[in-house]
């Protein structure tokens, strides 16, 4: 039994999550689906900034992924990756 907790405390420690929003596709994913929007090809790392930096910004996120206290933020509007697409509205309930 200790052996498989061992092995299972490994695994987890060695877990890499990536992941990108495709239903509704994100800014970021969107030129995947055929749109006509500038590729972002790390668009499976929105991760704010990294751990530590969205530590320092007390857990905040821009929007898409962009860090909280970026100069410039690719994905909000006005940003490189911002476009005039609106592919689905999510109602959260």
């Amino acid at each position: 039994m200790l052996h498989i907790v061992l092995v299972l405390l490994v695994l987890l420690h060695q877990t890499n999550g990536h992941g990108r929003l495709t239903d509704p596709p994100s800014r970021a994913s969107m030129f995947r689906f055929g749109y006509d929007t500038p590729p972002d090809f790390d668009d499976n790392q929105g991760f704010c900034g990294g751990r530590d930096r969205q530590k320092a910004n007390n857990e905040q996120c821009g929007v898409c992924g962009d860090p909280w206290d970026a100069a410039v933020k690719p994905h909000e509007a006005g940003g490189i990756k911002q476009n005039e697409y609106v592919e689905t509205f999510i109602h959260f309930i």
